[in-house]
């Protein structure tokens, strides 16, 4: 009986439950246990996620943040409420293109008459670092943070201190042999590049 009702409520859950799922993707009822603390029924089920298979690994699919609004959208798409807090700090790293301390980002903000808190840029930097809006570059001095959140590599200059982003594609024969060698497989690369400007 339990598994005859379990099934009844999942076929009642599964439509708007599925719409937050990738496609192809299923919720499968399992049981129904009682919550004593509670006093109520709960649904137990089973989430089953279609992944996409790639060259390299696997991914969940997903469309490439490439301008403010992708980003705003991604915010959204996520449950993510969107702030005037957290525009700020989008707007910023959209408009600069350059990599940010968390004490950088709030002295801009402030000079540009964006007024915003210590604890709200740091609480805002992670939130959407945590969920792949933002770039988190750690480095020994601490964390800097970018606009550039997909899959790329870096350039960084030492003279000035700079980092650069930018997309590469390495040989498949290269990343062949790296597998070959260390027995693995390669699903994602990020190279650092290292050096300065040429004078002019």
């Amino acid at each position: 009986m339990l598994a005859f009702a379990a099934k009844a409520v999942g076929q009642m859950l599964n439509p708007s439950v599925n719409a937050y799922l990738p496609s192809r993707s299923r919720l499968s009822p399992i049981a129904i246990a009682y919550h004593p603390n509670r006093q109520m029924l709960c649904l137990v089920v089973r989430v089953t996620i279609n992944w996409t298979l790639h060259s390299h690994g696997l991914r969940i699919m997903s469309e490439p943040i490439a301008t403010l609004g992708d980003a705003l959208n991604r915010c959204q798409a996520l449950g993510m409420r969107v702030s005037r807090q957290r525009r700020f700090i989008l707007e910023l790293l959209w408009d600069t293109k350059e990599h940010l301390s968390a004490r950088e980002i709030y002295d801009r903000l402030n000079r540009a008459s964006k007024p915003i808190g210590h604890t709200s840029v740091y609480q805002n930097l992670e939130a959407l670092a945590s969920k792949g809006v933002i770039e988190c570059v750690e480095r020994s001095e601490g964390r800097l943070y970018g606009n550039f959140s997909d899959s790329h590599s870096h350039i960084n200059l030492t003279d000035p201190e700079q980092i650069i982003d930018v997309k590469i594609e390495l040989p498949s024969d290269l990343i062949k042999q790296v597998e070959q060698q260390t027995g693995t497989v390669i699903t994602d690369y990020r190279v650092e590049f290292f050096g300065h400007r040429v004078s002019s």
